[in-house]
């Protein structure tokens, strides 16, 4: 009965460490990208979450900004990028739902009360057009850090999860100001780079 004991608690052990690679490895996965992780512990003291009725106009933006977050959190969020390498995930409806640009201008117009949340939606909508039409995973990563940062760092009751420092809004809050890292410029430029894919669509 010991011996089963000793190896109950070697499983049970064994099993835990298990468990928590395969969680590091997923966040890993995420973060590896940027090389480096993005946790900033100070962003919680810097940003004060604005008050919102929840069933205000803006308040059920918000609460959609959410939902695609959490959409986004399952198509790329802990290695699930790696499923874009097949182009049936490209094909998917809940990809499709996810890469629905028109859905982030609206939720632009809905927030344009705060200041840069605005340009940050509109930036979002650019890169779920470059994803859509390029088959694109770097965009769709883009697209969940400003989407992450919006909804965990600015329009959140306790902002202070990993910040990507990618958003205008939280870089409009004089708290915010300084806060690092700064990654605007990087998606400012890949956007500037496919810039006649979201043009065309502007057009129609």
């Amino acid at each position: 009965m010991k011996a089963n004991l000793k190896i109950n608690l070697i499983a049970a052990v064994v099993t835990t460490v298990l468990i928590g690679s395969v969680i590091a490895w997923g966040y890993d996965k995420v973060t590896a990208i940027e090389g480096k992780s993005p946790k900033t512990p100070e962003i919680a003291e810097q940003v004060k979450a604005p008050t919102i009725d929840e069933l205000s106009p803006e308040g059920r933006a918000i609460e959609t900004l959410k939902i695609y977050h959490e959409q986004f959190n399952m198509l790329v969020g802990y290695g699930n990028d790696d499923n874009f390498t097949k182009a049936t995930e490209w094909d998917s409806s809940r990809t499709k739902d996810a890469l629905n640009s028109e859905a982030y201008r609206q939720l632009a117009a809905m927030l344009s009360n705060y200041q840069g949340a605005e340009i940050d939606l509109y930036r979002a909508a650019d890169l779920a057009t470059i994803a859509r039409e390029k088959h694109d995973v770097q965009a769709l990563i883009y697209l969940h850090r400003i989407l992450h940062d919006l909804d965990l760092n600015y329009f959140n009751k306790t902002p202070g999860s990993d910040y990507w420092g990618v958003t205008e809004t939280i870089r409009h809050t004089s708290e915010a100001a300084e806060v690092v890292p700064d990654n605007r410029d990087k998606i400012k430029t890949y956007i500037e780079k496919n810039r006649r894919i979201f043009e065309n669509e502007r057009q129609k």
